[in-house]
């Protein structure tokens, strides 16, 4: 029964860090898009206030800084 509760568990940690990444990848990919939206035009100005939220709240990402820079 272990055996099992312990290959469960090994595929749980794996599905966790899987969703990690993924939700990294979303993160750094909408840093990126807004930054591009406010670079292209001024209709979208207002956008700088998502993308402000979306540095503060993931600001101890490394990525997402070095992005911002």
């Amino acid at each position: 029964y272990t055996v099992k509760v312990q290959r469960e568990l090994e595929l749980d940690v794996k599905a966790l860090a899987n969703l990690q990444d993924d939700r990294n990848r979303f993160l750094l990919k909408a840093v990126e898009n807004y930054i591009q939206c406010l670079e292209l035009g001024e209709e979208h100005d207002t956008w700088v206030f998502r993308l402000a939220s979306l540095w503060l709240e993931n600001a101890d990402f490394k990525t997402v800084n070095d992005t911002m820079r």
